[in-house]
C-alpha cells in the first residue's frame, strides 16, 4: 500500500474492498497475539487438536479483514485461495476448519479470561500508536451506537419457559376462581362487597403503577469487567444478554420526532477527533446510559495514552451529568457537552454574589448577560468572554460595549474609571455543568464541538464497512469476541495506514515518514522499547 503524500496520516478512505495479500500479511504481523494464543492452547489442554489454535485464530481474523458476512464465506475462500490459506498456516484444502469448529472456537474466545486478553491486545496496539503519533488522543469525542444481536438457543428457551409460567390464565379458570368456595351463587350483598374490594384493588394497583426510579448500572472497579444494569439478564459468565432498546429523537421544542427500536447491545466509544481511532470502548445492554460509562472509558483511554495527553472531550446531551463534569474538572479535561433543558419557567437567573441592584444575569446554558437599565425598556447584552483563568477557577467576562466598541447608556455607570470596562469573574464551582472551561456561547466551543462527528463516522465504519451490526453472531460471549476482533483489526489497519510509504505525484519516489519508520518496526522490537 502506497499513499499520496497529501492524504491524512490515517487515510480511512483508502481502505480497499479487495485487500492485497501483502497488506493482509502486514496487518496480521501488527497484532501482538502471542499471549492469547498460548492461553487458548492451555485452555484446550489435551483435548482434540484437529485444527491448530493459530489456524482458527487466523481464520477468525481473515473473516473480518476480508469483510465476509459469514464464516462459511471465509472458509470457502480459504479452500479456493492457496496463497491466502498458506498465510495462516493451512497447507492443504482438507486442513481448512469446519463451520462447527469455528463456532466452538468463537465460544471459547468469548470466555471472560480471553476477552480480557483481546482487550489487552487492542490497548497495546493503541499504546504503540499513541507513542508514535504525538497528537493522538488530545481531543476526544464520545458517543454510543446500537448493535443488533441474537440470543443463543439456551437463553431463548429459558425466556420462553418464564413467559409461560407468568402467562395469564384462561377465561374458564378465571370464572371458577371468581365463584365462592362453596360453589353457590353470590348474593346481592356479596356482589356489592366484591365490587368494593375490586375498586380498592384497582386503586392500589394504580398507585403501584407510578414510575419508579431506574436502578443505576453496576460499574465494576476493574475496567476489563462488563458494565451491567441492575435489571440486566446475564449469562453464566456474567455477560449481559442482548435485549430490546429504544431511543427517542426530539426536535428543538422537545417533541419526539421518531423512535428507533432494536434488539441487541450498545457500544460506547471514545474516539480521537482528528485521526478517528477508537481509543476505548465498552459493550453494554441498551439500558445503560452514556453518562454511567464515561468514567470507565476515560480510565481506558488514559491507560493507553501518555500522561496528560487528553485536553478536551466532546459528547452529546446524554453526558450532561454533574458527576461527569466533576470527573472531567478533577482530571483537567475541558468538556464540550451541550446542556439539557431543565428550566421550566424561568429563562435567566441572577449571578450568585450579585444582588437586585446588579445588572448581571445568566441563562440555562451558562451564558452571562448584562442589562442596560438606563434604556426603557431595559436592553440585554451578551457579555464578552475574556478567557478561562485556570489558577483561579473562574471565567472572565468584560463589558460588551467596551469590547465591541458600541455606545451603551450604562457605560458611564459600569465603566467609570476602568480601562477595560466592567469585569465579571464567574466561579466555576457555582455549577460545573453550567460554567465549563469553554463556555457554550463561544465560537471556540462551536468549532470544537463539530469534532464530535468523528465518532459518528467511526460508528458508521464499524457498522457498514466492518459489519458489526449485521446481527449474524449468536450469544453474548461470541458477540463480545467478535466486536473485540473488529477493534483489533481496525487498530491493525490504522498501523498499516500510518506506516505506509508516501509518494508525491504519480512519478515521485515513495518514502517513509518518521511516524511510518517507527511503525514499520517489528512488534517484538517495539514491545521491548515500550
Amino acid at each position: 500500500m502506497i499513499l499520496n503524500a497529501a492524504k491524512p496520516l490515517f487515510a480511512w478512505d483508502c481502505l480497499e474492498h479487495n485487500t492485497a495479500l501483502a497488506d493482509i500479511r502486514k496487518s496480521l504481523q501488527a497484532i501482538p497475539d502471542h499471549e492469547l494464543l498460548q492461553a487458548l492452547r492451555d485452555h484446550r489442554g489435551h483435548g482434540r487438536d484437529d485444527y491448530p489454535v493459530a489456524v482458527l485464530w487466523g481464520t477468525f481474523l481473515l473473516t473480518i479483514i476480508l469483510r465476509h458476512i459469514t464464516v462459511e464465506a471465509c472458509l470457502g475462500e480459504l479452500r479456493r485461495n492457496d496463497p491466502l490459506a498458506t498465510l495462516i498456516g493451512i497447507e492443504h484444502a482438507n486442513d481448512v476448519p469446519t463451520t462447527s469448529s469455528m463456532s466452538r472456537f468463537l465460544e471459547v474466545l468469548g470466555l471472560p479470561q480471553h476477552l480480557t486478553l483481546l482487550r489487552q491486545i487492542h490497548e497495546h496496539m493503541v499504546t504503540r500508536l499513541g507513542l508514535a503519533v504525538p497528537d493522538l488522543g488530545q481531543d476526544l469525542a464520545g458517543d454510543s451506537a446500537h448493535l443488533n444481536a441474537r440470543r443463543s438457543k439456551e437463553h431463548k428457551s429459558s425466556d420462553t419457559h418464564v413467559a409461560q409460567d407468568d402467562a395469564p390464565k384462561d377465561s374458564k379458570s378465571a370464572k371458577q376462581e371468581a365463584k365462592p368456595n362453596n360453589g353457590t351463587p353470590m348474593s346481592q350483598d356479596d356482589a356489592h362487597k366484591d365490587s368494593g374490594s375490586a375498586k380498592q384493588e384497582a386503586k392500589a394497583t394504580k398507585q403501584d403503577s407510578k414510575p419508579t426510579k431506574i436502578p443505576l448500572p453496576l460499574i465494576p472497579d476493574d475496567t476489563n469487567q462488563p458494565i451491567r444494569h441492575a435489571d440486566d439478564k446475564i449469562d453464566k459468565h456474567g455477560l449481559p444478554l442482548p435485549s430490546g432498546g429504544k431511543k427517542d429523537y426530539h426536535d428543538e421544542q422537545g417533541r419526539v420526532t421518531h423512535t428507533l427500536s432494536w434488539f441487541g447491545f450498545k457500544i460506547h466509544q471514545l474516539v480521537d477527533v482528528k485521526h478517528e481511532i477508537t481509543l476505548a470502548y465498552q459493550i453494554t445492554s441498551p439500558k445503560v446510559g452514556d453518562n454511567h460509562v464515561i468514567g470507565s472509558l476515560l480510565t481506558q483511554a488514559q491507560r493507553v495514552l501518555p500522561e496528560d495527553r487528553i485536553r478536551t472531550l466532546a459528547y452529546d446531551k446524554a453526558a450532561d451529568d454533574i458527576k461527569v463534569h466533576e470527573l472531567l474538572h478533577e482530571q483537567g479535561i475541558k468538556p464540550l457537552i451541550h446542556i439539557r433543558s431543565q428550566w421550566k419557567e424561568e429563562s435567566e437567573q441572577m449571578l450568585p454574589g450579585h444582588d437586585g441592584t446588579s445588572n448581571i444575569v445568566y441563562d440555562e446554558a451558562g451564558t452571562v448577560f448584562c442589562y442596560d437599565k438606563v434604556s426603557n425598556p431595559p436592553v440585554r447584552h451578551e457579555m464578552a468572554y475574556a478567557g478561562h483563568e485556570a489558577e483561579r477557577g473562574t471565567l472572565k467576562y468584560r463589558c460588551p460595549a467596551k469590547h465591541q466598541g458600541f455606545d451603551c447608556p450604562m457605560s458611564k455607570i459600569c465603566n467609570e474609571g476602568l480601562k477595560y470596562g466592567k469585569t465579571v469573574r464567574v466561579n466555576q464551582e457555582i455549577d460545573l455543568r453550567r460554567f465549563p472551561s469553554i463556555p457554550r456561547a463561544t465560537q471556540q466551543f462551536e468549532e470544537r464541538y463539530k469534532g464530535r462527528t468523528a465518532v459518528e463516522r467511526v460508528n458508521a465504519r464499524l457498522k457498514v464497512f466492518w459489519g458489526v451490526d449485521d446481527g449474524n453472531v449468536t450469544g453474548s460471549g461470541r458477540f463480545h469476541a467478535h466486536v473485540a476482533g473488529v477493534m483489533i483489526v481496525q487498530a491493525a489497519f490504522a498501523t498499516l495506514l500510518a506506516g505506509a510509504p508516501r509518494r508525491e505525484g504519480t512519478l515521485g519516489k515513495a518514502s517513509l515518514t518518521p511516524i511510518g519508520r517507527e511503525l514499520q518496526k517489528p512488534v517484538s522490537e517495539s514491545n521491548s522499547e515500550t
